[in-house]
């Protein structure tokens, strides 16, 4: 597994300078600059923006006691798409703008719910899912005995 791990970063660190080669000195140093400082600070916006709006909507739904699947998976590519926006390069800069916009971000996550499925049928992977299981109540240390 670590070998296919560092196979596709040495891959995507490839591809990078290639990228950055090629498209460099057709943009000029000045705009791959711009380029590369603006993207860094699109992907700080975004991840505030999307990231925030994620956690609230995972707490709307834990609050109603439903299992908040995909706001998860979907806070987690919001994650890995600023990260990679952050990465200077053009290539992760355009992967990582498509997983920060939501229409990209949910075929990405659907893909993923449906790999899941395949791998573990019985598992539900679907929003709104309520835990099973009995409520535990946990009692304030002043009434602890």
């Amino acid at each position: 597994m670590l070998k296919w791990v560092f196979l596709l970063i040495s891959l995507v660190f490839v591809l990078e300078v290639w990228l950055l080669l090629t498209w460099g000195p057709a943009l000029g140093t000045f705009w791959t600059i711009v380029w590369i400082v603006g993207s860094f600070f699109l992907g700080m916006i975004l991840l505030r923006v999307e990231g925030v709006i994620k956690l609230i909507e995972i707490h709307r739904q834990l609050l109603v006691e439903e299992i908040p699947t995909k706001e998860l998976l979907d806070l987690f590519l919001i994650l890995l798409g600023s990260v990679m926006l952050v990465l200077p390069g053009f290539a992760t800069d355009i992967f990582g703008l498509a997983m920060l916009l939501p229409p990209p971000r949910w075929m990405v996550r659907n893909l993923i719910l449906r790999f899941i499925q395949r791998i573990i049928p019985s598992v539900p992977v679907g929003g709104g899912v309520h835990a099973p299981g009995p409520t535990i109540e946990i009692a304030p240390d002043e009434e602890r005995d």
